[in-house]
Formats: C-alpha cells, structure tokens, sequence
C-alpha cells in the first residue's frame, strides 16, 4: 500500500525582516548614535538595504568614527565594522582620499548601518552613489586608474601576460585591465569588494559601479577539477562593456575547454 503523496513545501527565502532581534539591535545603534551626536534625523536615509547617514561635518564625530575604523575591516573605499553579536555592521566611508589640499573643500563624513546581509548592497549604494563621484571629483579623467590602482595594491596583483599567469595578476586591455584569480586572492577579493550572493554567478557576468563611469565586470564560477573558485574582472567604463563581456565570455570558454 502506497503512503500519501507529500506536497513539496515551497522554499521561502529568509529576509532580515524576519529576524525581529538582528533589526532592533540595528536600530537601537542607529538611535544611540544619532542621539549621542546629536546628528539631524534629515541627514538619514532608510533605503531598502539598511540606514545612509550624511553628510557629517563635525570634526568631533569625524574624529571618533576615524578611531573605530581601526576595529574594523578595510574595504574598498569603505570600512566595515562589527557591532554586535546580531550581525549589526557600520559602514564608514572614506574621507582621506577624497581630500583637497584647501580645508573648506574637505569632504563631508557619509556612513550606513545595516545587517550583515546586506553590506553587499548598502557597500555598492555607497560606492556608486557618493564616494565614487567625489573619486572622480578629485581624480578626474583618472578615476578608473585610481580605483584599480588601489585594488592592485592592496591584493599585492602585478602586471603579468596570460600564458604566465599564476594564481593571479592583470594584464592591460584596450578598455582598462583585465584581473584574473583563484584561490586566496578570489576569497580576498570577495572581501574587499563586498561582493555578495548577487555579484558571484558561476555562469555568466555581474557588472559592479564603482562611480558615474568606472565598472568592475566579475565573472566567477566554481570549478572542480581544480578544487577551487575562479574570477575574472574586467575594470572598464560604460564605451568599454561590450568588449570587456567579449573578453569574459573568451575566459569563460578556457575553462569550459580544460
């Protein structure tokens, strides 16, 4: 005899809203920080990923946010702190490289409380929206060597040729430069993009905005034979997509061919 036939139960992705304790952890920080600085309820934001704070000009709280910068991660352009055990995270942006030699024309503070979840997102609003515009404020038609001048730096890349390359580097490319990575440098990378679920798609490619006219193209997949995971980027701006997509797709079909 036949049992019953079990209905299969729909997945339903977990969302922080279901998590009532992560979102009042968040906003009690949220709360105790705008009060402790006194900091205008205009100046905040809610946007869908978590809460945007800025401008902030007060050279007091610059300085305090500046100290707790240390407690936490380096990220591109941004760091990210841990405050609780709830997953609420603080997002501070970058001042220092945006700062021009007159002290009026020093840029103002913006910072972002939000779950851990969801610093992938609040990290590329932040990008894409404020702190990549003033990159290109100051640095001009140099705004896309300064963002991957840092990336390079900081993941230790050097320039190499594709036939040479070994676990990872970057070669120039008609439209920018293209990175390719795998092992430790993938999962840094990971990190210091704030790269989230969204961005890593085993086929095809994400395009990532770092400002008004700078991309980060990820392309990343997950490969057995070689146990461990790949990525290419390609940093172009927006006349050199269709190139750098070319360029990705032909990196792609590499490892399709092993």
């Amino acid at each position: 005899m036949q049992g019953p036939v079990l209905e299969e139960i729909p997945s339903q992705e977990l969302k922080v809203a279901d998590l009532p304790f992560a979102i009042r952890a968040l906003q009690r920080h949220l709360t105790t920080f705008l009060a402790r600085h006194r900091i205008e309820l205009s100046s905040v934001r809610p946007i869908s990923d978590g809460y945007v704070v800025g401008p902030i000009t007060h050279p007091a709280v610059k300085a305090q946010l500046n100290t707790l910068r240390a407690k936490g991660r380096a990220c591109h352009l941004l760091d990210v702190v841990a405050l609780n055990s709830l997953g609420s995270c603080l997002i501070i942006g970058d001042t220092q490289l945006c700062e021009i030699a007159r002290l009026q024309e020093f840029p103002p503070l913006y910072l972002a409380f939000a779950h851990y979840s969801q610093v992938p997102a609040l990290a590329q609003h932040l990008r894409s929206e404020i702190l990549g515009p003033r990159v290109e404020k100051r640095f001009s038609k140099e705004d896309l060597e300064k963002h991957f001048r840092l990336y390079t730096s900081v993941l230790g890349l050097t320039e190499t040729t594709p036939d040479k390359l070994r676990v990872a580097g970057y070669y120039d490319r008609p439209y920018g430069y293209l990175a390719e990575l795998y092992a430790g440098p993938v999962e840094a990378t990971i990190e210091y993009l704030n790269l989230g679920p969204q961005h890593l798609i085993e086929h095809g490619h994400c395009s990532y905005a770092l400002g008004p006219d700078v991309f980060a193209v990820v392309s990343f997949r997950k490969t057995l034979h070689i146990g461990s995971r790949l990525m290419a980027i390609a940093w172009c701006r927006s006349a050199g997509h269709k190139s750098a997509l070319r360029d990705l797709d032909r990196w792609q079909r590499a490892y399709d061919n092993c």
